[in-house]
Parts: structure tokens; sequence; C-alpha cells
């Protein structure tokens, strides 16, 4: 009976929509369970360091609480927790003590007892620096600028070797010596690892200038006085002619012109050219180098009056060089002889002078990186300092693109040391050196020499300048 009754009673309470619980109830049937479900987490305990330990700038402190879904963080007696910091685990900067209480949804338990941390500043240095930098000067420029870099610095710090270099503190250094230099990047907690050192060879540039006066403008190289040993040596090899008998030569210093004297430096200073004109069969323009000119028509001819003396040669004021001369000085002659160069000063300065590498041609033992000559001319002159080198000393087409004129009487060579000698004492024709753009490889060689009346032009001899 009693079956029937509450079987009667279930279905009546479901009609009306009550509720029946099932045998697995949704709700705490146990004790433990009741407590736990309705407590907020245990206290809190923080653990962590007390203080950073540098490079580090930081501390992490770890909560823990029974029951904890989430955590508050505390610092000090603030009674606001710290914005956004709900992990178990907090990252300190800044000294102050920290406390945690846990959280979960029925509330916030009590707070841990105070972790106190100390955060010791940090230093931080710049990074090593890195230095960058030609290696070595280009003349005029008796300087190479090195730059330094270092991330996080705000100055520099320049060494010449060991040596602090005083007052030098940006991030730029013009060094004006050869030697090895290092930077190091420098702020406000100190100086940074110094770079590697960038090894600098700065070239002298002697007498280096570029001629302005009267209008004009040329390029003159300096040369360094020196001995060297001019005709036959060793990297001619079987190149060497009979009459290329190897001597030493002691020379004083001097100056070169750059490149070649080009059209259009001939016609400033002469107002004309010399019997035939440069023509585009055989390169015209007006850096292009200057050819159809004899030693005499540069010299000057007795038929004028004389203008000055230079290493044993006259020269005449209807030539090109004392033409030059005066007009550079404002229209009077002054200091300035312009002249050409000695056979043996030719030699030295297409050799590199001091700074010489041994080479077969000027400059390099390729020939088509210093020359343009009969294989890759398309048989015509090209532009001055257009070669993919210069020599050693920083002088376009000493070998190729046109021969040039020397002062001397051509003459046999002596065996015996000289000193800034001028060939023979007379002749019936002057030296010329270099080879041209019609000119095999052979002709192109420093050692290389070959001679003509003084009166002879052709469309691949020219000149270059040479001071004092």
């Amino acid at each position: 009976m009693k079956k029937v009754y509450l079987k009667a009673a279930l279905v009546a309470a479901m009609a009306a929509g009550i509720a029946i619980n099932s045998c697995k109830p949704d709700q705490p049937t146990t004790p433990e369970d009741k407590v736990q479900a309705n407590t907020v987490p245990g206290t809190a305990t923080v653990s962590g360091n007390a203080a950073n330990t540098c490079p580090a700038a930081t501390v992490t402190l770890t909560a823990s609480a029974t029951n904890a879904a989430s955590y508050r963080w505390y610092n000090g007696n603030s009674i606001t927790p710290i914005a956004g910091a709900t992990s178990n685990t907090y990252t300190v900067t800044a000294y102050g003590t920290y406390y945690a209480a846990g959280l979960n949804a029925t509330g916030e338990g009590t707070k841990s007892t105070g972790k106190t941390v100390a955060i010791s500043y940090c230093p931080i240095v710049p990074q090593q620096a890195v230095v960058t930098g030609d290696a070595t000067n280009t003349c005029p420029t008796a300087t190479v600028t090195l730059t330094a870099n270092a991330s996080g610095a705000t100055s520099y710090k320049w060494y010449k070797g060991n040596d602090l270099i005083n007052g030098a503190t940006s991030s730029t250094y013009a060094a004006t010596e050869s030697a090895t230099y290092y930077a190091a990047g420098v702020n406000d907690d100190g100086e940074g690892t110094k770079s590697t050192g960038k090894v600098l060879t700065i070239e002298s540039c002697f007498n280096y200038f570029t001629e302005t006066g009267g209008g004009l403008n040329f390029d003159m190289v300096a040369v360094a006085g020196g001995t060297f040993t001019m005709g036959c040596t060793a990297e001619q090899g079987s190149d060497c002619y009979s009459d290329e008998i190897a001597h030493s030569v002691t020379l004083s210093s001097f100056s070169i012109g750059k490149y070649e004297v080009t059209q259009k430096l001939w016609y400033d200073v002469m107002g004309s050219y010399p019997e035939t004109a440069p023509s585009s069969t055989y390169g015209v323009g007006n850096n292009y180098p200057m050819y159809y000119v004899s030693w005499e028509d540069i010299v000057g001819t007795s038929s004028s009056s004389v203008g000055y003396t230079e290493k044993g040669i006259t020269y005449y004021t209807n030539g090109f060089c004392y033409k030059l001369s005066v007009k550079v000085n404002g229209g009077t002659l002054g200091t300035k002889h312009y002249r050409l160069p000695t056979e043996a000063e030719w030699e030295y300065a297409a050799r590199g002078g001091a700074s010489s590498g041994g080479y077969t041609y000027s400059g390099s033992n390729t020939i088509g990186n210093v020359a343009w000559y009969y294989d890759n001319s398309g048989s015509k002159s090209h532009a001055v300092g257009t070669t993919p080198s210069a020599n050693e000393l920083g002088i376009y087409d000493m070998s190729g693109n046109v021969w040039e004129w020397c002062s001397d009487w051509s003459g046999s060579y002596s065996s015996s040391a000289q000193t800034n000698p001028t060939g023979a004492s007379s002749g019936s024709y002057r030296v010329f050196r270099g080879g041209s753009w019609s000119t095999y490889a052979r002709g192109c060689r420093v050692a290389y020499c070959i001679s003509d009346a003084p009166s002879y032009r052709y469309d691949a001899l020219g000149f270059r300048l040479v001071l004092p």
C-alpha cells in the first residue's frame, strides 16, 4: 500500500512542476564537501628571494594558498590590490614589502605575511662597440674617418693602441696617424667592451694639392723621395730588353700630375692646338689626354726667349710649361716652375714610389686593371682616370692611354748608383714612357722606354707635369 501512495505522490509532484532529487544529488552530501564549497582560500604564503641579483633587475615572488583560484597582490599597507596581478607569481621591480592573498568565488583569503624585497640598481653598460671605416686614406685627404656603434651608448671613448685619445667622445673619429684604433661605448652606467682593433695606414700627402691658379684646375700628387732600382727588376721577367740595365737611383721629393695633361688644360693655357687637333678617331673631349704634341711644344723653342731652367732643361716662353707657370701665378712668373719629369722621376712614380708593390705595370700585374692598351682600348684613347684602378700613389694612366714625354735625352743607362739623374748630356732623341692605347702589354711595363725627335708628334703621345 505504501508503494502505491509513494508512486502517486511522485506523479503528483512531477505534474505540479516540483523538482525531485535524483539518486546522485548535485549538492554536497558530506560534511567535507559542504565546508570546501563555502570556504575562502587559506592563508597565503609567499616565497622568493629577498633581493635581486644583477644583471637581473627584478625578483619573482610565488604565492600559495589552499582553495585559491587566483590571487591578489599588495604592496605595503595599501588596501588596493596591484592592478593586473592575479597570477600566483609576481615580478617585483621596486623596493617594497609585498603581500598575497588567495581568491575564489567565495571571497579573498587571509593575506600572507609581508615579503620585503630590495631591488638594487643594475648598471647596464653599452654593448661591445663595432668600428667601421677605410683601412687607408686617399690623398689629398690625409685622414680616415672611423665610425663607432655600440647599442646603449650615449658617447664614446677612442683609443690609439692602449692610449686613450683625450677629447674624442663622438661616434666618429678622424685618424691622422697610422695605428690600431679602438672604440668603446659609454653611458651613465659606465664603459662597454672595446671594439676589435681597426688597423689604419695613413699615407703621407706630402705637397698634394689641386692647382687652381689662373682659373685652372688640375691635381698634383706628392712623391716622397727615396731610393729604388730602375730598369730590369725581377718582376719584369723575360720581357726586359737588353738596354734596361738595372741600377740604383736616389731621388729628391717632387709632385707629379695625377692625370695626363688633358685637352681642356692644354687649350685653356695655349688657346689653340699645335698643328693637328685631337679627333674623335683617337679620342676627343675635355677630360681626354692631350696628344699630337711634341717635346718642343711643351718645353718651347729657342725662337723665343728663355723662361726658366729646371733639371738642366731650358723652358722657353713659347712653350706650354712656361705659359702654364705664368698663368697659375696670375700673369707673371712666380716660384712654381712646371716642367716635364726626368725619366728616373717618371719610372719612380710609375712604380709607386716608396709605396711600390713591385708590379710589372703601374699599379698592378694585371694590365687591364690599370691601363688602356692594345687589347682593351678599342683603338683610341680614353678619358683620364677611367681605368679600374690607380697605382699605389693614386696616379692614373702611367701604363697605357698615351705615351708620356720625359725631359731626358735618350742614352744608355749606367749600372752604377745615381742621384737625381737627368739622362744623357746630349743626343738626338728625347725619351717617352708608359705605352699607349695602341701598345701591346710588353710596351706598357714600368721599365720600358722609347724615344724620338723632340719635334715628333703623333696620335698616342702626350705628357704629364711635375713640380718643382
